[in-house]
């Protein structure tokens, strides 16, 4: 099994709960990738959508660390994001990396679970998994569970919640085995 990591190692709440999804991740697969969105640099999708039309599969875009992210990521089995939440999503560091993914899929739509979402361009993409911190609110708290679910829906799969969230209230170092409990339990549903 291959897990990969997103998470941003300039905030030390980022690197708490990386600490504590990596441990748990290399208890359970056998091969961890992590990219650090702090040291790397992703330009932001553009939204041509070359990568659909002109060239398939690849980001138009000048290589950089968002077209490394996809392609260290495509064959993995969970793709765990850890960010801050900013207005109900992820960092503006952490979204550069995860809009890069759209390479994955293709501009056609399919039915899964009485829904549309996009074709996938290869045989499955990684199932998202999601740790967030930093909600101002509650209401922050339930729009970032709500977009990634959605993000984890688009494969198709209803296992559990698929998000981790530390309470807008909650001490994040001290959440952070808490984190590491709840991966585990996401990986071996």
């Amino acid at each position: 099994m291959k897990v990969g990591i997103l998470y941003d190692s300039t905030e030390p709440e980022a690197r708490a709960l990386f600490e504590s999804v990596r441990a748990s991740a290399e208890r359970l697969a056998n091969r961890i990738e992590v990219i650090d969105a702090g040291s790397g640099t992703s330009a932001p999708c553009i939204c041509c959508f070359q990568c659909w039309t002109k060239t398939p599969g690849v980001c138009i875009l000048p290589r950089d660390e968002g077209t490394g992210f996809a392609e260290k990521f495509w064959d993995a089995d969970y793709l765990v994001i850890v960010s801050r939440i900013t207005w109900g999503g992820y960092s503006a560091r952490i979204k550069s990396f995860v809009d890069r993914l759209i390479p994955y899929l293709h501009p056609y739509f399919t039915k899964r679970n009485g829904e549309m979402h996009h074709k996938f361009r290869y045989d499955s993409i990684p199932l998202f998994l999601a740790a967030g911190y930093g909600a101002r609110t509650e209401g922050e708290e339930a729009t970032f569970r709500e977009l990634t679910e959605a993000n984890r829906d688009q494969r198709g799969d209803r296992l559990g919640s698929g998000t981790f969230v530390v309470g807008h209230d909650a001490d994040v170092f001290g959440a952070s085995v808490t984190c590491g409990e709840w991966l585990a339990k996401e990986i071996t549903r």
